[in-house]
């Protein structure tokens, strides 16, 4: 049975890398109306269409909310890729895996 990795439940294990670049891509396309827009993890977040500080919030408030985590402040503010908000998420899914 496969799952749709946007839809995964926030506890899951081991998320792929493809997995986790599919849901902060969902989440980026989705705040920024990028629809279709291919994203790579080394994408910079503040050169995608659309991106300002505030959108860019939202979708961290959006992970965030969507997998019951909160990112450390100073993690948010080095973000500079697609692939660093992946870290952050996979970083924040353990630890609140691990009872935090």
């Amino acid at each position: 049975m496969t799952t749709d990795p946007v839809t995964t439940t926030p506890r899951t294990p081991r998320l792929t890398p493809e997995q986790v670049l599919d849901i902060v891509g969902a989440e980026l396309r989705a705040e920024l109306r990028l629809e279709e827009h291919a994203l790579t993890a080394g994408d910079h977040l503040d050169l995608l269409p659309g991106a300002d500080s505030v959108r860019l919030m939202r979708v961290i408030a959006a992970l965030e909310r969507r997998y019951d985590i909160e990112f450390d402040d100073e993690e948010i503010r080095t973000a500079e890729t697609v692939g660093d908000l992946g870290t952050l998420l996979i970083a924040g899914l353990g630890e609140a895996g691990s009872g935090r």
